[in-house]
C-alpha cells in the first residue's frame, strides 16, 4: 500500500498540468498514489491524464461530469488507499521532498496531521516567502496549530498538509463553495489529536490570471465572507480556548470578516444576492467588544451598520 494519496483536482488545466504532475511523479518518497480527478474540462485536460496513467502505475485517474474543486477532492479521497492523503491543485507544484519529510515527521510521532509552508510565485517577479522559514519541526497540540491558523501564522491552504484519511470517513470539502480551504483546513485541525508543523515552505503556489483569489465577484465574496463567519463561531463557541484567547484569536478573523463582508454587500447586484449579504451582517453580533482592531476594520464596522 502505499504511504501517501496525492489527489488532484482538474479542470482546463492543459497548460500547467504536466508541471505538476511531474513534480509528484518526481518525489523523493516514490511509494505514493497519484489520484487525477478531471472534473467537466473542455480541454485536452483529460487526455493528459490518461496519458501519464499509461506511463506511471501510481497513477489513477477519475473523470467526472461535474466541474467543482471540493467534489473533485471528496471522490479522490473516496478511492485513496493510503492512511495518510495530500492534495494539490493542478496549476500549483512541489519540492522533490515534501512528503518524504513531512511523511516521515507525521509517522515518527504519531501524528494526525502535518502543515508546512508555501510560497507564492509569479510569472514576472520574484518568489514571496510569507512565513519564517526556518525549517523547524514543531510537534503541536491542536489547540496551539488552531491558534497559528486563525492568527495567519501558518497557511490556510490543504495543499500544504498531509492528513490522516480517516477524518474523511465523517468529513469532507463543502462542495460548490469558493475560499473551501478556510471553511474546511481548521476543522481538520480541530479533529485532531496529535499535530505537527514544518516551517518550509514546500508548496509553490502560483498567482495566475483568472484563478479564483484574481477574478473576485459577488459569490466569490460572499463565500469568503460566510467562512469567515464559520471560523468565528467556531472560535466564539469553541471550549478549547479561554475568553482572553478568544479575543486575541479572533482578531485576524473579525478584521477578514469585514472586509469581505463590506465588499460582499457592494457586490450584491440581485434581490436574493442582497439578502444573503445582509443575513451576513448580523453575524457582526460574534464579533467580540474587547476584539482590538485596526482603525480600518473599526472605520468598515460602522460603515456596513450604517449603511446594511
Amino acid at each position: 500500500m502505499a504511504k501517501v494519496s496525492v489527489i488532484v483536482p482538474v479542470h482546463n488545466m492543459q497548460d500547467y498540468l504536466a508541471k505538476c504532475v511531474e513534480s509528484i511523479r518526481n518525489q523523493t518518497l516514490y511509494d505514493i498514489e497519484i489520484i487525477l480527478v478531471e472534473n467537466a474540462s473542455t480541454d485536452d485536460s483529460l487526455k493528459i491524464c490518461q496519458e501519464y496513467a499509461e506511463v506511471d502505475l501510481r497513477i489513477k485517474v477519475m473523470h467526472l461530469d461535474i466541474g467543482d474543486l471540493s467534489t473533485a477532492r471528496n471522490q479522490g479521497v473516496r478511492i485513496a488507499t493510503s492512511d495518510y492523503v495530500a492534495f494539490l491543485d493542478s496549476d500549483d507544484s512541489i519540492s522533490p521532498d515534501m512528503y518524504e519529510i513531512l511523511y516521515t515527521f507525521a509517522v515518527e510521532n504519531e501524528l494526525d496531521m502535518v502543515c508546512a509552508n508555501h510560497v507564492m510565485v509569479y510569472d514576472n517577479k520574484p518568489p514571496r516567502y510569507n512565513y519564517k522559514e526556518t525549517g523547524e519541526k514543531i510537534v503541536l497540540t491542536p489547540k496551539e496549530l488552531l491558534m497559528m491558523n486563525f492568527g495567519h501564522k501558518v497557511p490556510l491552504h490543504s495543499g500544504t498538509m498531509i492528513v490522516k484519511r480517516k477524518f474523511f470517513d465523517t468529513m469532507q470539502f463543502p462542495e460548490f463553495k469558493y475560499f473551501e480551504d478556510r471553511a474546511f483546513t481548521y476543522l481538520l485541525i480541530a479533529a485532531s489529536e496529535r499535530v505537527g508543523y514544518v516551517d518550509k515552505a514546500f508548496y509553490y503556489y502560483y498567482q495566475r490570471e483568472g484563478s479564483i483569489v484574481h477574478s473576485m465577484n459577488w459569490k466569490k465574496y460572499y463565500d469568503f465572507a460566510h467562512a469567515e463567519k464559520e471560523r468565528l463561531e467556531f472560535i466564539m463557541h469553541s471550549q478549547m480556548f479561554t475568553d482572553e484567547e478568544r479575543r486575541k484569536i479572533a482578531k485576524k478573523v473579525t478584521e477578514t470578516f469585514i472586509s469581505k463582508l463590506l465588499r460582499t454587500n457592494r457586490k450584491a447586484k440581485t434581490r436574493e444576492q442582497k439578502k444573503l449579504s445582509r443575513k451576513l451582517v448580523h453575524s457582526m453580533s460574534l464579533i467580540p467588544e474587547e476584539c482590538k482592531l485596526k482603525m480600518k476594520s473599526r472605520f468598515y464596522r460602522k460603515v456596513i451598520k450604517a449603511l446594511y
